[in-house]
């Protein structure tokens, strides 16, 4: 089965996923949550498709960006179904760059999330050589999630990463 998920192969790296997933038509935006005096600035949509968690992101990111994306990813955990082990892909695009605020705001939220039990064991990012920020900020995210009870790893391509996650959600 082709993965049907519209934005990923919208996404310039991006191809069809041929992956074991039951695809869901509710698809998860940061701009449902983003709140305050500031726009978030960013994007970040998610789809659940059976045991992967989809999200096509595009920065650079500001704080509101990531605090809203601290709500999506609640929101996403509430209403996935899956009962066995999970996973997630993260196609990056234009930016990864994001304020030292932003970045400290990121990595609170993730230890708070992943500091719960979680069927979510393995976290896959597609970050390519042409996205604005890579080498500077993939340092910053080895960091931490070295400190985080879930697997990661960056790839500069879609099927490596796929080839991945898949082994680790198996």
């Amino acid at each position: 089965m082709l993965w049907p998920f519209k934005m990923l192969t919208e996404c310039a790296t991006a191809d069809p996923l041929p992956l074991k997933m039951q695809p869901t038509d509710k698809k998860i935006s940061i701009n449902e949550f983003q709140k305050g005096n500031f726009a978030a600035h960013g994007h970040i949509d998610f789809s659940v498709e059976g045991n992967v968690i989809v999200s096509v992101v595009s920065g650079p990111f500001n704080l509101e960006a990531i605090q809203a994306l601290a709500k999506a990813r609640r929101a996403v955990a509430e209403q996935w179904t899956y009962a066995g082990r999970r996973g997630a892909i993260a196609v990056f695009n234009n930016s990864i760059l994001m304020s030292p605020e932003a970045l400290t705001a990121y990595e609170d939220g993730l230890r708070s999330h992943f500091s719960k039990p979680s069927l979510t064991v393995a976290l896959a990012w597609v970050v390519g050589t042409e996205v604005e920020g890579r080498e500077l900020m993939l340092k910053h995210f080895e960091r931490i999630f070295a400190g985080v009870s879930i697997e990661w790893k960056a790839f500069e391509d879609l099927e490596s990463a796929r080839t991945w996650i898949q082994e680790k959600v198996s």
